[in-house]
């Protein structure tokens, strides 16, 4: 359990700590001659590849249940779908070159990162309250924390 716990937080620092962050500073990691991963493969294909993460967040979680590697309350992280599409949706524009108005100053040139940052707390949240519940369910309760397939 410990090791798919890794494989699901993987995806989601990935998303927020090095993904979003990053695609946010591709010019400015650029400039200064910093390779990072989303300074490689350039804006798009790195929006895209934090698209795919998210996606995989999604699916692993599921498969790890069927498998009865995770209690079936992890699948409270599909509470999170409306987050997810709208995080996609941002992560499948450009960046505008200007802060929007409205947008704080400070928080420029910072984009991806917060969209990010929201999904993945939600997500977070609730994958910790579904393994929480199934430790519960499985040694306080007769209920089964574990699908039988």
């Amino acid at each position: 359990m410990v090791c798919c716990f890794g494989i699901v937080a993987l995806c989601s620092w990935n998303n927020l700590g090095y993904f979003g962050k990053h695609i946010d500073k591709i010019k400015y990691d650029s400039f200064k001659k910093i390779r990072t991963l989303p300074v490689i493969l350039g804006e798009k294909p790195a929006r895209y590849a934090t698209i795919i993460l998210l996606t995989a967040m999604l699916i692993i979680t599921p498969l790890f249940v069927i498998f009865r590697i995770l209690p079936w309350p992890t699948l409270l992280v599909f509470l999170t779908l409306g987050t997810y599409y709208k995080t996609i949706k941002f992560f499948s524009k450009p960046r505008s070159e200007l802060p929007p108005e409205g947008y704080p100053k400070k928080a420029w040139p910072l984009w991806f990162v917060g969209s990010a940052f929201i999904y993945n707390r939600n997500f977070g949240f609730l994958f910790f309250l579904g393994i929480i519940v199934g430790i519960l369910l499985y040694h306080l309760t007769a209920f089964p924390a574990f699908v039988h397939i």
